[in-house]
């Protein structure tokens, strides 16, 4: 009865650049998320925000960064104070519903429906009680925070696959 040893190898063995691939592109992927869980959250909205994953590396740390842009979505996000509303127009009059439900909580990721409802109303200037901040940002990086370790670790395995025979 004899034995045969046989050395099982890899194809090629990790270098420092396939970690910091898989690294990378864990975050790219992870800022990719987080752009689309803002998109998803403004989908309903009359005027959705442009979302953008921007390269904004320095040397040899690579960053990603999600921006949101467009009014409706600032003044959503950070909120407004009490303020007056008056018509565009020298002598003009505003037209508005009598009443509206938010299609967004604050600190909360999920829209809902709503909008402008009730009767609708002629005024020469309206009092605006403001709005509470929905920090849409805050709840994305508690939601995501626990993401990024996940697709490091997925990242690497599929690395490790690929070498692999």
């Amino acid at each position: 009865m004899g034995f045969k040893f046989v050395v099982i190898r890899p194809r090629a063995y990790p270098t420092y650049k396939s970690f910091e691939t898989a690294i990378v592109t864990s975050s790219y992927r992870l800022a990719v998320e987080a752009g689309k869980s803002l998109t998803d959250v403004a989908k309903d909205w009359q005027e959705p925000p442009t979302v953008e994953v921007k390269d904004v590396s320095r040397g040899a740390v690579k960053m990603w960064e999600v921006v949101a842009t467009g009014e409706v979505f600032y003044y959503v996000n950070f909120g407004t104070k009490p303020h007056m509303i008056r018509p565009r127009r020298y002598r003009g009059w505003l037209r508005f519903r009598s009443d509206y439900v938010a299609k967004t909580r604050p600190g909360s990721l999920i829209s809902r429906s709503g909008g402008a409802r009730g009767r609708v109303v002629f005024a020469k200037y309206a009092r605006h009680p403001g709005m509470e901040p929905r920090r849409f940002d805050l709840a994305l990086a508690k939601q995501l925070k626990g993401r990024y370790p996940q697709l490091i670790h997925s990242s690497l395995e599929e690395m490790c696959r690929r070498l692999d025979p």
